[in-house]
């Protein structure tokens, strides 16, 4: 208890300090490094992240032995927690299925030796048990010490007044337990996977050469990581007639992470690239990303899959191509663009590729309507709906909230644009053009492309 009370008041110090800038910096940063990476995800920003761990660049603390700083970092982490429960409100068992997700069966075996595993290694699975637990009891007689608020709204105040939060911290993000920061060591990985110059595929003469081919990527305008790109490859006959090749390019993320690596690891971990209103998590630390990401007018590995269409709009098996490749990215348009392109034409004349890629998706589409997708069941179309946060000098916090809702025709009977009878109430359906061809063209052809893998 003597030790666990000397914590508690080596926090509140540091804290007080903190937030009246009068920290005074050490030479050998003992303490510091105590608390050097305790905090990861337990903040939406490395700068907050690093303003809790410089609260122990000081003398106060350079001074405790280091069971008393360990002991203030496990009551920062527990003030943390107790912070991202602001609004948070249920019955005892709807507060325990909230974190249920972050379980894994070992935590049955959690004992003393495992939480002293926790005060030497702090890894994603120390993160994910303190946010399982919601120990709150060191946070609580934290804000004791500060006379604060004994709540986790108080807790919330505290952590904004330091700046390590923002007014508008993403509470429900830090109690989910997604991976929000890379660590040193995934991101020392990452740069010296970039730094390795052998490309296996190459050296077994397995990567093909595609960069003579005009490659489209299409996508969202605020999307960061460009994964995917369109060609179109015209073949001709002995005959002397012509045909066409689709072409679905990937970005090759295993050039540079293989499966068995870290980098892989860290990914799986994540599953996806995370949009949000105010941030974009990215799935790969950012330096692979740049170098996977299919960016225009530079040469970038892909993994390529080119199919050939029959009449009633199957794949032709036997014209199946995938292969490792070297691509150059022409274009890089949004659906809005290519929406305005085939509108006005261009997607049928300059761009071709364009209005071949619609054409051909639009086959596909109708092919698996015929044997049994769901597309032709569904009656209304699929709505999308966008949320963005620009900055707004005028509003009180300064920030704006941006809803946009569209159809993306990813399905359905199109029944508003052009159904209408102009009196707002909606005709008998018909199946008139989709609103966006684009989204149509793009869903389509990975569609595809996932059909001509399996084959």
């Amino acid at each position: 208890e003597e030790l666990e009370m000397k914590s508690i008041e080596l926090m509140a110090a540091l804290i007080q300090r903190g937030m009246e800038q009068t920290l005074e910096g050490t030479k050998d940063k003992r303490a510091l490094s105590l608390a050097k990476g305790r905090f990861l995800d337990l903040t939406c920003t490395k700068e907050g992240e690093t303003i809790l761990e410089n609260l122990f660049d000081d003398i106060v603390a350079e001074n405790e032995e280091d069971e008393v700083v360990q002991g203030a970092v496990i009551a920062l982490q527990s003030l943390l927690v107790m912070g991202t429960q602001v609004g948070v409100k249920g019955s005892p068992k709807q507060l325990q299925n909230m974190v249920a997700h972050l379980w894994r069966r070992e935590d049955n075996l959690y004992n003393e030796d495992e939480c002293e595993r926790d005060i030497r290694v702090w890894d994603f699975d120390s993160i994910r048990r303190l946010k399982h637990r919601v120990d709150i009891t060191a946070g609580t007689q934290l804000l004791a010490e500060l006379k604060k608020k004994r709540s986790s709204q108080g807790a919330f105040d505290v952590l904004v007044e330091l700046g390590a939060w923002e007014p508008h911290e993403d509470l429900a993000l830090l109690r989910s337990g997604f991976p929000i920061h890379f660590t040193q060591a995934e991101e020392a990985f990452a740069q010296e996977a970039i730094s390795t110059a052998l490309d296996p595929d190459e050296l077994l003469g397995l990567r093909q050469d595609l960069r003579d081919q005009k490659i489209y990527t299409i996508d969202s305008a605020d999307t960061s990581e460009i994964d995917d790109g369109l060609s179109v490859e015209v073949l001709t006959n002995d005959d002397g007639s012509t045909r066409q090749r689709f072409w679905i390019h990937i970005a090759d993320v295993d050039r540079w992470a293989s499966p068995t690596s870290m980098i892989a690891e860290t990914a799986r971990r994540r599953s996806t690239t995370n949009y949000l209103p105010t941030r974009v998590i990215p799935m790969f630390p950012p330096i692979i990303s740049e170098q996977a990401s299919l960016t225009t007018n530079r040469d970038v590995c892909a993994l390529s899959l080119g199919v050939e269409l029959l009449d009633d709009g199957s794949i032709d098996t036997s014209s199946i191509v995938v292969s490792p490749s070297k691509v150059c990215v022409s274009y890089r348009l949004t659906y809005d663009d290519v929406d305005e392109m085939l509108e006005e034409g261009v997607g049928y004349s300059e761009e071709w590729q364009l209005g071949a890629l619609l054409d051909a998706a639009k086959k596909r589409r109708q092919h698996r309507i015929e044997n049994g997708s769901t597309e032709g069941f569904v009656p209304n179309p699929i709505p999308q709906a966008m949320v963005s946060v620009t900055s707004d000098p005028d509003a009180i916090d300064e920030l704006a909230i941006d809803i946009s809702v569209d159809s993306s025709q990813n399905a359905g009977i199109n029944q508003t644009e052009g159904a209408t009878d102009g009196s707002n109430i909606p005709s008998e359906p018909s199946n008139v053009p989709p609103l966006s061809p684009a989204y149509m063209m793009v869903t389509e052809m990975m569609i595809m492309a996932g059909g001509g893998g399996r084959e």
